[in-house]
């Protein structure tokens, strides 16, 4: 059972009250499903102490639903004493990796590591990630985590510390494929705030290569997005990229291109892990980056939809193109012709 006992600073008490009354009501409703009833005993239990802080009327249901379950769960769920592990102290990154070296089976230490490397890379912890990466034996495996540490050392750098130098290096150092154009996107737009035009062009132009290097059905959702940053740019070869993009749309099924998963994950023994190519800056959705293009060269971009062998992105496509001849601004004098005609008297 989860342990939903933590404080969490600066939530409104208004917003735990909610909670309390809507858990309070749902572990009312009994069930006769003899493991669920287990889980309903914990939870109250540990809904309970805050429940006194902060809502103590309702306490009383809390402890009613405590009562009617007791009986009917195992004796020693209802002591203090199996829940001891509430108020344990957090264990160390040194203390885990050590337990995981003391594993008897190799493949039980690999799982442990990766375990320790996905937790450390889901709290910005690349440290701690990168030296359980370097003792998974399984050598494709870690050759894997590695690639995505640095991805998400580069991610995090422009998130949350803004230094674009440290996610620049991190992305030079990584083989071709998403991680790289993903990251690579991510630092030309904000490059793109720079006086010199040809810089983020430039890293545009790397994250094209990297984007190419790719096999699957991710590929064209990259060159189109990076098609649309050349649009943004104003740059002339938008026209290539765009068209490369379409080319490899039509290359897809339309069924591989519905549902990607923009993750990446890696498997040891039974142990599969999920890692979100997550960004800021980078959208993979073909709606957002299409009318990015379509607003720079409406009929370009029309004549493209009309090219694409998917109904469905076929569709969205004319749909932004509709969007972007609504939202391009007028020459004055068009402006003045549609104000003279709504204007006008019958």
């Amino acid at each position: 059972v989860p342990n939903i006992t933590a404080e969490r600073p600066g939530v409104p008490r208004a917003l735990v009250r909610a909670y309390l009354t809507t858990a309070a009501d749902v572990l009312w409703r009994m069930t006769s499903d003899s493991e669920q009833r287990k889980y309903s005993y914990a939870l109250c239990y540990m809904l309970l102490p805050k429940a006194k802080n902060v809502a103590p009327d309702l306490t009383a249901r809390l402890d009613a639903v405590m009562a009617a379950l007791a009986p009917e769960v195992p004796a020693s769920l209802t002591k203090d004493s199996a829940y001891r592990y509430m108020n344990m102290a957090p264990t160390t990154d040194e203390e885990r990796l050590a337990n995981a070296e003391n594993k008897p089976l190799q493949e039980e230490r690999d799982v442990a590591y990766l375990e320790i490397a996905f937790q450390a890379w889901r709290k910005g912890n690349f440290k701690t990630a990168r030296v359980a990466q370097g003792r998974i034996s399984d050598l494709e495996a870690s050759r894997r985590l590695a690639t995505i540490i640095d991805f998400g050392d580069g991610a995090w750098a422009i998130s949350h510390n803004s230094d674009l130098s440290k996610a620049i290096a991190l992305a030079n150092r990584l083989p071709q494929g998403i991680e790289r154009s993903v990251l690579l996107q991510a630092i030309a737009k904000i490059q793109r705030k720079a006086s010199d035009p040809d810089v983020p062009e430039e890293t545009v132009d790397k994250a094209l290569k990297a984007a190419r290097s790719m096999t699957n059905a991710r590929r064209p959702f990259l060159l189109l997005s990076a098609a649309a940053q050349l649009a943004s740019l104003k740059s002339p070869a938008v026209h290539a990229a765009l068209a490369e993009a379409i080319k490899d749309f039509n290359s897809f099924e339309e069924s591989t291109l519905a549902g990607l998963d923009w993750a990446q994950s890696i498997q040891v023994g039974p142990l599969k892990t999920r890692f979100p190519l997550d960004v800021a800056g980078v959208e993979f959705g073909f709606n957002e980056a299409f009318r990015l293009v379509a607003i720079a060269d409406p009929e370009a971009a029309m004549a493209s939809a009309d090219e694409l062998r998917s109904e469905n992105l076929r569709a969205q496509g004319l749909v932004e193109v509709g969007r972007a001849f609504l939202e391009k601004p007028q020459p004055r004098g068009a402006q003045n012709s549609r104000s003279v005609v709504q204007n006008a008297k019958p």
